[in-house]
């Protein structure tokens, strides 16, 4: 139950429901034993109104890398314009550094208030970006983020690594 999560310490629950259970989401949220955090179940702005509608969540995690960023763009006004009530943070949907890069600026956008997941690319043996991403404290500096580019030569390994497999 969420409520004995809750009294455990845990902070949100994400998509405590299959995504086709929309009213038995809407009446768990209101419940309020938990923040509920949207994920699946806001694929598109499509989805995410829907979403608002039924009023299903209290922080959208928006996925850069799944939605692309003209699409997050909107669905973060979206949330905003929900009055408050929404929160937002932001997703690394399986990036590697690059990606987590680019999704760590936009998570620095006014409105993204939550603590975002960043951390996927630890999880790669290799990557082709220039250098690492320090994260100290469970923080990234944002001039840490906007130095990050792609290594060529890291790139032209990967891509003969890749062909000659």
């Amino acid at each position: 139950k969420l409520e004995q999560l809750a009294e455990m310490g845990l902070l949100y629950c994400e998509e405590p429901l299959p995504v086709e259970q929309i009213q038995a989401r809407a009446t768990l949220r209101a419940g309020q034993h938990l923040p509920l955090i949207a994920d699946d179940s806001t694929l598109t702005t499509r989805d995410l109104t829907r979403e608002l509608c039924f009023d299903t969540f209290d922080i959208l995690n928006i996925k850069t890398a799944r939605t692309g960023y003209t699409a997050s763009q909107q669905m973060l006004e979206m949330a905003t314009r929900a009055g408050g009530s929404k929160g937002v943070m932001i997703g690394s949907q399986a990036s590697a550094g690059l990606g987590t890069a680019r999704a760590g600026l936009f998570a620095a956008l006014p409105g993204i208030a939550h603590p975002s997941e960043l951390s996927f690319f630890l999880k790669l043996k290799e990557d082709i970006i220039n250098r690492p991403i320090p994260i100290v404290d469970g923080y990234v500096a944002l001039s840490d983020l906007l130095a990050v580019e792609v290594d060529q030569d890291l790139l032209r390994a990967q891509s003969r690594a890749t062909v000659a497999a």
